[in-house]
């Protein structure tokens, strides 16, 4: 979670108020065993605020525009592609909005995955009807036949239906798990 600190607010106070947030936020996100041990930042280490700097850490702060802010990170192992895993993302993003204090967003490689497959399942029936009616629609103008036009659709559901087994049975992950980050937008 990348935590932005409001310009107008003195770093001290925004601290305390942030690792308060984080905690709601661990009490929050669905899943009994999540909770605000999983953060780590310079804000809360361990679901324990932090009240002084932790000067040298790896976690550093970073300013920029006169706004400081540094980095929660989540160590929490869950599958961003399982349904139980787009519901805690979903979970922690709709969290993260309700107790922000300034600029916060949820970012990396699980939330990124979870929620480009959700936006995938969601749309597929569309894409599936819009690929049939348009297979139909091309098929009956250049045959003039209606029986052509249903065996050519057959046949584009004979070569999907083989696809997605062939697809289940190398990757029974998901598509997804073979794709590195880098080359997902």
């Amino acid at each position: 979670i990348g935590l932005v600190a409001p310009a107008e607010v003195k770093l001290e106070e925004w601290r305390l108020q942030a690792c308060k947030a984080l905690q709601q936020i661990g009490e929050e996100v669905y899943r009994s065993d999540f909770t605000s041990s999983t953060f780590m930042s310079e804000v809360i280490i361990d679901g324990k605020c932090l009240a002084v700097d932790v000067a040298g850490s790896w976690l550093k702060w970073w300013r920029t525009n006169g706004r400081e802010g540094t980095i929660a990170y989540i160590d929490y192992p869950l599958n961003p592609l399982s349904v139980e895993g787009q519901q805690w993302t979903k979970s922690l993003q709709r969290a993260v909005q309700d107790h922000h204090q300034g600029r916060w967003y949820v970012h990396g490689y699980g939330p990124l995955l979870s929620s480009q497959s959700a936006e995938i399942q969601e749309f597929f029936p569309y894409l599936v009807v819009a690929t049939v009616c348009t297979v139909l629609l091309i098929s009956i103008c250049f045959t003039r036949s209606a029986l052509w036009s249903l065996r050519a659709l057959l046949c584009l559901f004979w070569m999907l239906a083989v696809l997605w087994c062939l697809s289940s049975l190398v990757f029974p992950e998901g598509l997804y798990y073979i794709v590195p980050s880098m080359m997902l937008p």
